[in-house]
């Protein structure tokens, strides 16, 4: 664990042709992904240059530049066609912007995306018990999270 880094996940496709195929889409399910909570340029996920990713059921947390950036001008197609899929992710601690605005996305709004409560998206504290730089104990001591995840897994989502 490094406070050196400057994204949890970040997501590429071919720089220079974003709609090139096959097309970088990983599938990440059940992912914790914390930030050292130090560092305002650092981000939780940053989708880039046409990029897929697929998330569920998982934590993004203590990134002080904000949760989620999508880039592009493909975004708005990519989540309309599932390319870009998320569902049931706790988002806390990132900072006083969560989904901060910007203008290189045509125009998609992560906030109101990423504040839909039927898609699964919450702001809960997970509780975890340390998120030390040099000794870190990701265990969530928050039932509330741990029942939501394993409630998930049960009906298949």
């Amino acid at each position: 664990f490094r406070s050196v880094g400057d994204r949890g996940i970040e997501g590429d496709n071919l720089k220079d042709v974003v709609d090139s195929t096959p097309r970088s889409r990983p599938t990440i399910f059940n992912a914790t992904v914390v930030g050292s909570g130090a560092n305002a340029e650092q981000g939780g996920l940053h989708i880039r240059r046409g990029a897929g990713l697929v998330l569920r059921n998982s934590i993004v947390a203590n990134f002080q530049g904000g949760a989620v950036d999508l880039d592009g001008d493909p975004v708005p197609t990519l989540i309309g066609d599932s390319t870009l899929d998320f569902s049931n992710i706790d988002f806390f601690g990132n900072g006083a912007d969560q989904f901060p605005a910007d203008t290189n996305d045509a125009d998609f709004d992560e906030a109101a995306y990423f504040s839909d409560s039927s898609k699964g998206f919450v702001t809960v504290d997970p509780q975890f018990a340390s998120t030390s730089l040099t000794a870190p104990d990701f265990a969530t001591s928050n039932t509330a999270v741990d029942q939501r995840v394993a409630m998930r897994r049960q009906i298949g989502k």
